[in-house]
């Protein structure tokens, strides 16, 4: 899996370090001066590409998400991030996990810390909500009375999460309109549903719940910046 992200940011690095030396020599031509007073500056939409490239690979976890963001002063990035996943997930202990197609939505801010010619390094904050309906296949229990083990199934369980993001991340102008970036997210969980008979293992949007601890996850996003909404300034 690492293999694959490191392939994809060498990618990135790369076309971003095209990109800037292409944008550099373009600033040889005269540019009309743009109002840096505007305090709205544009609408963006965005797909990511890692989840459904992963699941190429994989074939575990599918996550598909799209988001739509704003941008004020270019500096201050309000998002909304809807998505939908499924897992079907083997276990070191031997049990099944498998989440039905579930929804989430994240909210929250990012903010570029360094912007130049439409390129940007940003750092953020999401909190996110996310409900899913799974199953647990081929449980192996012990029975101290009898002396034996059986395997069981716990099916049609509900459950409900909270959690936080903090966010770093790149996106490099690629054409007028269309960018590409990569984010690298630092995952904390704030609370599940409590069920009596198992635990949410894996959170659309978040990733594997490993005993309630913290986690790391990375996005590859597509970006369009919508033509007719706000104008950016260099």
């Amino acid at each position: 899996m690492y293999k694959i992200f490191f392939l994809s940011f060498s990618f990135i690095y790369l076309l971003s370090a095209a990109t800037v030396e292409a944008q550099t020599k373009a600033q040889q031509a005269p540019v009309a001066p743009v109002d840096s007073s505007a305090v709205f500056n544009g609408l963006f939409v965005s797909a990511d590409l890692a989840g459904p490239v992963m699941y190429a690979f994989n074939g575990d976890k599918l996550q598909t998400e799209v988001a739509i963001q704003a941008s004020f002063k270019n500096r201050f990035y309000p998002v909304l991030e809807f998505g939908l996943a499924k897992a079907e997930i083997d276990s070191d202990e031997g049990f099944t996990f498998k989440a039905k197609p579930s929804m989430y939505f994240r909210t929250g801010l990012d903010y570029a810390i360094v912007r130049k010619q439409g390129n940007m390094f940003f750092m953020g904050l999401r909190y996110g909500v996310s409900r899913s309906n799974y199953d647990i296949y081929n449980i192996t229990q012990y029975n101290d009375y009898w002396g034996e083990t059986q395997v069981v199934d716990i099916l049609n369980q509900k459950a409900t999460a909270q959690f936080a993001q903090v966010v770093a991340g790149i996106r490099v102008k690629i054409i007028e309109n269309l960018y590409l970036g990569w984010d690298v997210r630092y995952n904390l969980l704030f609370s599940t549903t409590k069920q009596p008979e198992s635990r949410m293992w894996f959170i659309p949007g978040y990733g594997i719940n490993n005993n309630n601890s913290s986690g790391t996850m990375m996005q590859f996003q597509i970006t369009y910046k919508l033509p007719f909404f706000g104008k950016e300034f260099k």
